[in-house]
């Protein structure tokens, strides 16, 4: 073998050996990659009487997601059911994925504005926080109460829906619009009616009299903060006549003729005065049992009626029955991705009320550091066997060209 052939071969070998150590030993794991910046949004601004949980927040920054969203009133605590007009401080957590933490110097945008933002000790968590004012917006209706035609003497159902409302205000305006009357204070000007549901978006009226036939049934939305009214359309009544109910108009009658009176005739003195019978007793009648008088059960709609928890059917004496929670069928309109929520459409089953939810991004997972290094370590071996390949066919070579000059000698 020349004196160049085993310069390379060691060479190689030496190639090798060092291979060999890097191979064995253990490989560090990378670095977590750092996040220097976070882009969030959130759905809405608090807006007063609007429900804190219809807002959601998302974030478009690789290696993270948002963890909790919350709004917290002036006394630190967690908002309630509707915003008030106040000022609410917003804290959404955001948590790195597995190979990433936040730079202690993140910088944060919310909405494309900058805010403050507190990075935990070992960076798996970022705090964002922003003081909202609520805004008092006016009620929006999505449905004004509905006119009909009633018997007298029957009941009717108005129901309204809006948003943004603190109270609902009924009130019966007649058909001049010349006077009004709350239900509040109903009985005061229709003593025979009832009602029930005020100050909620569903109104009963029952024993409903001829004299409200063409009266106009409205809602007044009152909204947050002072003079936030507005009225819905008026719903007109219409009331068929009962003739049982009606007065009879009298008859007009003939004076009736009189007789002339007839002089008296002249009778003879009696013999003797006649004996006047006395009366017979007249019998006791038996005492009647008292009879139970009938109870009309409560008329149950066929249709159902529901809201965001519950459905049930309403009855003429203004109870539920059949009360339950949805059950719903939940459909994905839009998947999630790991930089925008997805969407799901649910319909009850029963009563056929449609809502949505989101769903949540899907969390972006990097390769793991385990995995790396055995990639790493798969390289290297592939590496070392193509050298001792390579070493093997020279140390052959070598041989087949020292065999082949001993047969020319």
């Amino acid at each position: 073998m020349s004196t160049s052939k085993k310069s390379i071969i060691s060479m190689i070998l030496v190639l090798c050996m060092f291979l060999t150590i890097g191979f064995s030993m253990p490989i560090q794991a990378a670095a977590d990659t750092g996040i220097a910046k976070v882009l969030t949004t959130i759905s809405a601004s608090p807006v007063a009487l609007m429900d804190p949980s219809i807002i959601t927040a998302s974030t478009s920054t690789e290696g993270c997601h948002v963890e909790s969203l919350a709004f917290y009133d002036p006394a630190g605590n967690l908002s309630g059911r509707v915003f008030n007009v106040e000022t609410y401080r917003m804290e959404m957590i955001l948590r790195a994925d597995s190979g990433y933490k936040f730079n202690p110097d993140v910088a944060c945008y919310l909405n494309n504005s900058s805010v403050n933002g507190t990075v935990s000790a070992d960076g798996s968590t970022l705090t964002i926080s922003r003081e909202y004012s609520a805004s008092v917006w006016a009620p929006t209706i999505y449905k004004h109460p509905g006119g009909g035609t009633v018997n007298e003497g029957s009941w009717a159902t108005f129901v309204v829906s809006a948003t943004y409302v603190r109270d609902y205000q009924w009130l019966l305006r007649n058909p001049n619009e010349t006077e009004y009357v709350l239900i509040s204070n109903l009985q005061s000007r229709f003593p025979s009616m009832t009602a029930q549901g005020d100050g909620t978006a569903k109104l009963y009226l029952y024993n409903i009299p001829y004299e409200l036939n063409g009266w106009k049934v409205v809602c007044d939305f009152v909204g947050a903060g002072a003079g936030n009214v507005v009225s819905s359309n008026p719903a007109v009544i219409t009331v068929i006549p009962d003739p049982s109910r009606q007065p009879a108009s009298p008859e007009p009658t003939a004076p009736e003729e009189t007789e002339p009176v007839a002089e008296p005739a002249e009778t003879e003195p009696s013999a003797s005065p006649e004996v006047t019978p006395e009366p017979e007793p007249t019998p006791t009648p038996s005492a009647v049992p008292a009879t139970t008088p009938n109870v009309e059960e409560p008329v149950v709609s066929e249709l159902w009626t529901f809201d965001s928890d519950k459905h049930w059917h309403d009855t003429s004496a203004g109870t539920r029955v059949d009360e339950a929670e949805h059950s719903f069928s939940w459909t994905t309109v839009k998947e999630a991705t790991s930089k925008a929520e997805g969407q799901e459409e649910g319909v009850c089953d029963v009563c056929g009320y449609t809502a949505s939810r989101a769903i949540p991004v899907v969390p972006k997972e990097p390769t793991s550091p385990a995995l790396r290094s055995l990639i790493l370590k798969a390289v290297l071996a592939v590496v070392l066997l193509l050298i001792l390949a390579a070493v093997v066919i020279l140390i052959l070579s070598s041989r087949k060209q020292g065999a082949h000059s001993k047969k020319k000698r």
